[in-house]
């Protein structure tokens, strides 16, 4: 069952990250996640804070100047990233970090939209061999699995983010936009709706001329975060 039906699903993230195959791990290990100030030693641990990271990817996706969308490639490249970052701390770390609250305020870009998981202040360490670990609620509205109510939670929790997020990066619009009329507010309840009737191509991000160019993708990258 796919993400936006209710469920997070693993599938997406790894889908995503096949189109690394063959990626140098360590260039990720040192600098593909960093830490927000302030964080614990553990934290430290696993991120790499840097100057050179200038602006959250919010900045940058949600708004309706023409000039300053990105293109199909930049935001592909950034969910690349976001996907590369994340596998990393589910799949090949001694524990698995889980974040607990991907979101674009929380993925950082530099000059060259380079993108980083960043803000571990909430992240949760999971030993290989938990199938789950209880944990109290914590994370953003809007970005939360339903897995929470159980309070039982895995790294599923960040992959149901991931596409939440995936999906705002390529439709140009928030999760919860109240900008849109009542019916079209809810980006996920939208996407279900668009899916059921084969009108995907409807989201792609309209401020963009080059992500209209690119929209056939654009839709495959939405159904490979949704699987």
């Amino acid at each position: 069952m796919s993400w936006y039906q209710g469920r997070p699903s693993s599938i997406s993230l790894f889908s995503i990250r096949q189109q690394y195959a063959g990626a140098d791990l360590d260039s990720i290990n040192n600098g593909r996640t960093v830490a927000s100030t302030g964080m614990s030693i553990m934290e430290a641990r696993v991120a790499k804070a840097s100057a050179n990271w200038f602006y959250a990817l919010g900045r940058r996706i949600f708004h309706r100047n023409k000039e300053l969308a990105l293109d199909w490639q930049t935001r592909r490249k950034i969910i690349l990233d976001i996907a590369k970052g994340l596998s990393y701390r589910h799949e090949e770390c001694r524990q698995k970090i889980i974040h607990l609250d991907i979101k674009p305020q929380n993925i950082l870009l530099d000059e060259s939209f380079n993108a980083k998981v960043s803000d571990f202040g909430l992240s949760k360490l999971m030993d290989r061999d938990q199938s789950q670990v209880v944990t109290t609620l914590r994370g953003t509205p809007g970005y939360l699995a339903h897995e929470w109510l159980s309070s039982a939670i895995t790294e599923k929790v960040d992959v149901y983010s991931f596409g939440i997020v995936t999906l705002e990066i390529l439709c140009g619009r928030r999760n919860l936009d109240h900008s849109q009329p009542e019916e079209d507010k809810h980006l996920l309840r939208l996407f279900k709706k668009k899916a059921e009737e084969d009108q995907m191509l409807d989201l792609v991000d309209k401020y963009s001329e080059d992500m209209q160019l690119h929209g056939a993708e654009a839709v495959e990258m939405m159904r490979l975060a949704a699987w």
